[in-house]
């Protein structure tokens, strides 16, 4: 269920598949799947928690360096129950990771969003973006400023074998000279978290993220950092603190136990009013310049626990039960409660997420 602000429930028709090629030093992926940037499980920068997209992935692998380049085709959401081609939108993305000494990793990531010019001056995917080493800040710049740009870096340190601890910010816009002044340009999103094995049979995560108001928004919506309704970013969006809980099991072979807590805090819109938590609203309808922080708006509290038991029957086929409950505290709209069972097979695919 997706809590925005007109209740709407929303599922998507999912097909996927990819090909390439990959050598000791080059990868090259083309088709339609989904990505996930960085440690955590709900990456600020590239999460997999949305629907797939078709995309361009090439990946060069030098020793201790990585280097990836991105290139995505996505959808705006649809705003007809006619059949029509919904309008698309485009983001080209770089990631750089360096394993240094010491179990250390250090990551850099840019984004660019785009859509078509509304005056016709660009249509389709823009080859200024193309180039597989320049910095995309620049490119834009030079374009004129007219799309999305978002930067990002991360670390993390594995202290001992099995225990690793992340952490990242990745941001959509800051002024260092309004660093402390709640100014609401400086969007940008912090987390960090930990991932612990202490037996082959058993781990878990532990992860924490806080994002301003306006977070992955743009003046124009269809530069926004979305794909159909879903923020490519964190899951929860912007304006929100979130804490996650997970714990795996596999007491015997083909068989795993999965509990995960959740826990997020937003400051939601109201009615005419932009607060900063949906990022399809364009930025320029904000509330407010000075005194912006985090949780502003009509205060949500989300609590959502997922459990669930599967089974490999074969190789890649799965059978699941679980259950859900999840628990939405609105200030405005109350208390509403969800318990959800379920039960099914899969095969080759992932388990589906809640949020």
């Amino acid at each position: 269920v997706n809590y925005d602000e007109d209740r709407r429930v929303l599922d998507y028709l999912v097909a996927t598949g990819v090909v390439g090629y990959r050598s000791k030093i080059f990868e090259v992926r083309a088709g339609r799947d989904r990505n996930r940037w960085g440690d955590a499980q709900g990456s600020t920068s590239l999460s997999d928690y949305g629907t797939v997209y078709d995309q361009l992935q090439i990946r060069t692998t030098v020793g201790p360096v990585q280097y990836t380049n991105l290139f995505t085709s996505l959808a705006t959401g649809r705003i007809t129950s006619s059949d029509a081609v919904i309008p698309k939108k485009y983001t080209a993305m770089h990631r750089l990771t360096v394993k240094l000494p010491a179990r250390v990793e250090v990551s850099l990531t840019e984004s660019i969003a785009f859509g078509t010019d509304s005056l016709g001056a660009r249509d389709g995917f823009d080859v200024a973006y193309l180039n597989p080493v320049i910095f995309l800040r620049a490119a834009e710049a030079d374009r004129g400023s007219p799309d999305n740009v978002l930067l990002g870096a991360g670390a993390s340190w594995i202290p001992y074998p099995g225990y690793k601890v992340y952490g990242s910010v990745f941001l959509d816009e800051l002024r260092v000279a309004e660093i402390g002044n709640k100014w609401w340009g400086n969007k940008w999103a912090v987390q960090w978290g930990a991932f612990a094995v202490p037996d082959p049979r058993f781990d878990v995560r532990v992860e924490m993220t806080r994002l301003r108001p306006y977070m992955y928004a743009h003046r124009d919506p269809l530069n926004a950092y979305v794909h159909y309704d879903d923020v490519l970013g964190h899951p929860p969006g912007a304006n929100a603190i979130d804490v996650l809980v997970e714990a795996r099991a596999r007491p015997v072979a083909g068989l795993e136990a999965v509990a995960r807590w959740t826990r997020t805090v937003r400051g939601r819109d109201s009615t005419g009013v932009n607060y900063g938590s949906n990022p399809k609203l364009p930025n320029d309808t904000r509330v407010a310049d000075r005194d912006v922080a985090i949780l502003q708006g009509v205060r949500q509290l989300d609590n959502e626990l997922d459990v669930r038991l599967q089974y490999e029957l074969l190789p890649r086929l799965f059978a699941d039960v679980g259950a859900i409950y999840f628990v939405h505290d609105d200030a405005v709209d109350g208390l509403d409660r969800v318990l959800q069972a379920q039960a099914g097979l899969r095969w080759g695919l992932t388990p589906g997420r809640s949020r």
